[in-house]
């Protein structure tokens, strides 16, 4: 799982910049401009091309810590979120810290360090939980455990005191059984069950985060901003765990295969820091719940990926192959329903 844009980030979509310059280039972009239906066309072609971006780039990371943690025999999840999260920073650096907006940074840092620390924290935690799942766990079934992330958005919302309307339960209920269906038949005592309980560790966290991030941030920060602004503090939290829990076995191993341990690392790294960028644009253009649904899309083409190029779900029964039907389709639903909510009160 990549260092995902924390939940609670100022989701406004910026201003579209048009112009044009001088000579035949300037002259196109000036029709464009001034044309509504090319405008129009550019602007879903652009969609359509992020969306593409989106889904290739999140199906390829997921499938290359799947195949690192799992395949490749780097078993060091919290090392790898670490490098992640040190290659975000390291590489988002000159764009943030341009003169512009170097002291903006500098006063969020000064008056919110409390609430940044608390969400790189709980953000790097999650990422390492769903990472570590990945070493004991098929990315199929993680994907399937993930989507019960709306059960526990429910469950925060209620802890709120503002539960979620009463006709979303049917679908609630559905994914969890759906869920059950599919993780049932796994054996207590197996490393594949200890997955399951990573996993399902991490979406609780995820579901805290996305719940409470806007109570403990009061400055309005974009997704990008808010991940370059945790970056240093989510580090800070994997360094300890990851030194004692992971360090010398890591050092062993990278000793002894070098060469693969830099390649996992840089192209994960590298691979985290354009999704992060795509994921960023794609909140910006499409809203929060337009990339929700989105998500739902990508969720089933990575387990089609899962089953067909790493060679998944192999040793699944039909009621598990079911349960994941079921789990993703009421998925789906429940982000239509969110959507069509969210986009009805803005129209009101």
């Amino acid at each position: 799982s990549p260092a995902r844009a924390p939940p609670g980030a100022d989701a406004r979509a910026r201003p579209h910049v048009t112009g044009g310059g001088g000579g035949v280039g300037g002259r196109q972009m000036a029709e464009v401009d001034g044309d509504p239906k090319a405008r129009q066309s550019a602007s879903v072609t652009g969609d359509m091309a992020l969306c593409l971006l989106y889904v290739g780039f999140n199906c390829a990371l997921n499938a290359a810590n799947r195949n690192a943690l799992g395949a490749q025999g780097f078993a060091f999840p919290i090392i790898l979120t670490a490098a992640h999260m040190f290659f975000v920073l390291l590489l988002l650096a000159p764009a943030m810290l341009r003169s512009h907006c170097r002291g903006e940074l500098a006063r969020v840092w000064a008056k919110e360090w409390p609430a940044l620390c608390a969400i790189g924290t709980i953000n790097m935690a999650q990422i390492a939980l769903n990472n570590s799942s990945l070493v004991h766990l098929e990315l199929a079934m993680n994907q399937v455990v993930r989507a019960t992330l709306p059960i526990f958005i429910a469950v925060m919302q209620a802890i709120q005191a503002c539960p979620p309307p009463f006709s979303h339960m049917p679908l609630l209920v559905t994914i969890s059984f759906g869920v059950h269906l599919v993780v049932h038949n796994v054996e207590a005592s197996s490393s594949e069950w200890w997955g399951v309980l990573l996993v399902t560790a991490g979406v609780c966290l995820q579901a805290i985060q996305m719940c409470f991030a806007n109570r403990l941030l009061s400055a309005q920060l974009d997704p990008l901003q808010l991940i370059f602004s945790t970056a240093p503090f989510a580090l800070a939290a994997a360094l300890v765990p990851a030194t004692v829990l992971e360090g010398s076995l890591f050092v062993e191993f990278a000793a002894l295969k070098p060469a693969l341990t830099v390649q996992i690392l840089l192209s994960t790294s590298l691979m985290a820091v354009i999704y992060n960028v795509v994921l960023y644009e794609t909140i910006s253009r499409l809203s929060a719940s337009g990339s929700a649904l989105l998500g739902n899309v990508k969720v089933v083409l990575l387990v089609a990926f899962a089953k067909v190029q790493l060679g998944e779900m192999v040793a699944w029964t039909l009621w598990q192959h079911s349960g994941a039907v079921l789990t993703f389709v009421s998925s789906g639903i429940y982000s239509f329903m969110q959507w069509r909510g969210q986009r009805d009160t803005l129209m009101r």
